[in-house]
């Protein structure tokens, strides 16, 4: 018998879902008989589940007296004329549905703005009664948040149609307007509306970078320069096109653009102007001048650099906050209380453990693996420290994604090791034939001056782009109904097209879509037909399941029918990892990658969206199939990832690679590996080719930290006892390399190799002090800072987000692309959240 096959856009699934249809018989043999059917019901209650607690999260907006009377008299009111007493039903319809406009114009309306009393009706007594005069002062509308600026709505089109002048009631203070009337009498209806009668015009434009790529995810602000009405924000979507309506032709207005990472960009618009209605904004890289204002009881940021303005606290209480961050910002209230948890804000230091944290995520369908975190190994049961090399990116910028969302991310979404490789850093380049070389370095820990910190700094040979490898290129793109997102698939759309620009006649694209089903929307085709290429990606479409392993199926042999010998074999996925066809197990999903990595194709993988973000999955295909993971959270990092680091990205250099470290128990007492929790190996690994590690693009570095705990000293952790079967450790015998505080050991495989090569490099410690250390060491040090204090590590000593801002600020180096900027930014960001879970309103602005 053959599946049935279902309409996923038939309403009744939606009916069926919220429970609104009665049993439907037809609707259960569907599920009993049909995949997609039961797919397509999970995601509707995975929807509907997300969007219930997002209405539970909105802030409840009460009415007004004022709002109610007006409510109350317009249900009251008598029927319209031109209906007869042998329609009463459409009598009632009609002063239900304009009491309906009337309480959305209500409940969507910011404040403080004027409030225009609007007389629907020529004739009819537009004063409140004697009995609500006294409930009704001007201005008592409640508030929106300050941090969701909303449009200011207009008056809707049937109730500003011209007719006969009516009197109005204006609140004191606000100016006197006579509005048109309507035909429909009997309804007085409060609005906000605009000072003149000539709005209605909209606004639109584009953003976008220096290179003239579109820039989504822009935060566009908008506020009249003389009218009394509230300032309005938008984001650009993700063609980077902002949008506002509403304008008053007879009104300048002031608007900005801003996004972290870019400097601020502004346009005075005169009335002429905005009847042009267009207007584009070019962000620049660059450095952002900071703005700190504190308020509140809890002491100011010490030692703030000197590149910032600092407000000591005024006695003014925290009561009424203004916005934190950038505007437009949502604000989660969350998670409210004392600087605790161990989390030293203003350089204070609360006891371990007790109270609430800082605000965080809110519940989501996300899901992120719990690894924990390495602890110290004492050298004379564990000489060795093994780990794969990783040049995933994903953590960082999925962290920066829940603070400019006013969020901290959860635990288990930082990953220390992705936030310390999100930069680059001026390693010694590979020489002769070798891919891959490797610088050490070693400072006292800044946060525990008492123990050392080691860095192991990895440089991927770098490759002339004018002479890269032909490349045989598959895009494997998610069009499910989980997709219909501004930041899944039309920021998917825009991040292709930025790599199509980059490829020539050399280079074959195909591309793979799947949902319910799988197809191929474009075979094997020369990426100088941009067009073709182009046009295929615009007409990509979400809807439907997630059948995520047929893609991945489909998507290796298209590659392997168009496979180059001696070129770039690859798929790029681009997908937020919710499978749910198919399979969809995450164990059986990195078999299927395992199978089809022996083919030679490699795998990239990049992650979009939010709310139902599987990052755990996503991270353990990239890692099985021989490739990155990167997150795409706005066009600049899709930039980033796929032009500036388009080599890296796709030219694999050096195949599993591996880490092997060898401590001198004559120097070291014990050690930490700060991050790669999920990339330790067993120390037989290194030396078995058959393991599988992480890949180095071309141009790639990677950086890993250790903590050392000096020979003799005290080692945190609990103490083992000594074993009643063997004699005790003696103290090492001195050697002739002695000296040697260590030796670094790299084992790495050339693309097309199946045996290893094996590079070692011996390290003797000098004492340089933490302070003399070069900048990418210190910048480094503060970034693995700032991810111990996210994850509320027990080895962060006496690191604050503080010595944090203060270090990462004075180790910005030459921050080509404004990378480090925006860290800076990013942390600034969570001492504002910080402060405000502990009273103290902390405001940035740019």
């Amino acid at each position: 018998m053959s599946t049935p096959r279902i309409n996923p856009n038939d309403p009744q699934w939606t009916a069926y879902v919220l429970g609104e249809l009665a049993a439907d018989e037809r609707i259960e043999q569907l599920l009993e008989a049909s995949s997609d059917a039961q797919a397509l019901v999970d995601e509707l209650r995975t929807s509907a589940s997300a969007v219930e607690e997002a209405l539970e999260a909105e802030p409840v907006i009460g009415l007004t007296p004022a709002q109610r009377a007006v409510i109350r008299r317009a249900a009251d009111a008598e029927s319209p004329r031109g209906f007869t007493p042998s329609l009463p039903w459409m009598a009632a319809f009609a002063t239900t549905t304009l009491v309906v406009i009337a309480s959305v114009v209500l409940l969507r309306t910011p404040s403080p703005a004027p409030v225009t009393r609007v007389a629907v009706n020529s004739g009819a007594d537009t004063s409140l009664p004697a009995s609500n005069a006294a409930t009704a002062p001007a201005n008592t509308t409640a508030p929106a948040p300050a941090s969701r600026p909303r449009a200011t709505p207009t008056a809707p089109a049937a109730l500003a149609a011209p007719a006969a002048p009516a009197a109005t009631v204006a609140p004191p203070g606000a100016p006197t307007i006579t509005p048109p009337a309507a035909s429909t009498p009997g309804l007085v209806v409060d609005t906000f509306a605009p000072t003149s009668t000539n709005a209605g015009l909209t606004l639109t434009g584009t953003v976008r970078d220096t290179s003239g790529a579109l820039l989504p995810g822009v935060t566009v602000s908008l506020a009249a320069t003389s009218a009394n009405t509230a300032p309005r924000s938008t984001l650009t979507d993700g063609s980077g096109r902002y949008t506002f309506d509403g304008l008053d032709a007879a009104q300048s207005y002031h608007v900005t653009a801003a996004l972290a990472g870019f400097q601020t960009a502004s346009a005075d618009l005169s009335s002429a102007q905005v009847a042009r209605a267009q207007q584009d904004f070019t962000m620049a890289v660059g450095s952002l001048a900071e703005t700190v204002t504190i308020t509140g009881a809890t002491p100011a940021l010490d030692s703030l650099s000197a590149a910032r303005q600092v407000v000591r606290p005024s006695e003014a209480p925290a009561a009424s906050p203004a916005p934190l961050g950038r505007a437009g910002l949502f604000q989660n209230g969350a998670g409210r209380g004392g600087i605790v948890g161990g989390i030293p804000v203003n350089n204070g230091l609360a006891p371990r453990g007790t109270g609430p944290f800082f605000p965080g995520p809110r519940s989501s369908a996300e899901t992120y693996a719990s690894v924990g975190e390495n602890t110290f190994v004492r050298v004379s049961q564990e000489p060795l420290a093994t780990f794969s090399i990783d040049v995933d990116t994903a953590s960082y910028s999925n962290v920066r994604r829940f603070l400019n969302q006013n969020q901290l991310p959860p635990a288990d979404a930082v990953r220390i090791e992705e936030l310390v490789n999100y930069f680059t850093y001026d390693y010694a380049h590979p020489t002769g034939a070798r891919p891959i070389a490797a610088t050490i370095a070693a400072t006292a820990a800044p946060w525990n001056p008492s123990h050392r910190l080691v860095r192991v700094g990895v440089r991927a040979r770098d490759i002339d782009t004018g002479r890269r490898p032909s490349s045989n290129l598959v895009f494997l793109i998610d069009v499910s109904g989980s997709m219909n997102m501004p930041q899944k698939l039309p920021l998917v759309k825009s991040a292709l097209k930025l790599l199509v620009d980059q490829l020539g006649e050399n280079d074959l694209v195909s591309i793979v879509t799947y949902a319910s089903g799988t197809r191929v929307a474009l075979a094997p085709t020369s990426a100088d037909r941009k067009d073709v290429i182009v046009r295929t990606i615009d007409n990509l479409q979400p809807g439907g399941s997630t059948n995520g392993s047929g893609g991945i199926q489909l998507a290796y042999a298209q590659a392997t029918d168009a496979f180059i010998q001696g070129g770039i074999n690859r798929v790029v996925l681009m997908t937020d990892g919710d499978f749910n066809v198919g399979i969809s197990n995450p164990t059986d999903l990195t078999r299927l990658i395992e199978t089809k990595a022996r083919s030679g194709v490699f795998l990239s993988v990049l992650g979009f969206g939010m709310g139902n973000l599987k990052d755990a999955t996503l991270e353990r295909l990239a890692d099985t199939g021989n490739g990155n993971y990167a997150y795409i959270d706005t066009l600049n990092e899709a930039r980033k990832v796929l032009v500036e680091q388009m080599s890296g990205t796709l030219v694999t250099v050096a195949k599993d690679v591996k880490i092997q470290v060898d401590f001198n128990p004559a120097k070291v007492e014990a050690y930490r590996l700060i991050g790669y929790e999920n990339r330790v190996l067993r120390p037989e690994d290194f030396n078995n080719d058959a393991k599988d590690a992480g890949d180095m693009g071309a141009g790639h570095t990677v950086t890993a930290m250790f903590e050392i705990v000096p020979r003799g000293g005290s080692v945190p952790g609990g103490s083992i006892d000594p074993s009643v079967f063997q004699p005790a450790p003696k103290p090492p015998a001195r050697t002739t390399n002695s000296n040697d505080l260590l030796v670094v050991r790299m084992r790495y495989k050339l693309p097309d190799a199946a045996e290893s090569t094996r590079l070692d490099v011996p390290f003797a410690d000098r004492g340089v002090a933490f302070g003399k250390a070069d900048e990418d060491f210190r910048f480094a040090a503060s970034v693995a800072a700032f991810g111990m204090i996210l994850k509320k590590s027990e080895y962060r000593g006496d690191a604050t987000l503080a010595w944090v801002l203060d270090t990462a600020t004075s180790s910005l180096g030459a921050d080509r692309g404004g990378y480090r900027h925006e860290f800076v930014a990013l942390v600034q960001q969570a001492i504002a959240l910080t402060n405000r879970a502990a009273g103290v309103h902390f405001e940035i602005s740019r």
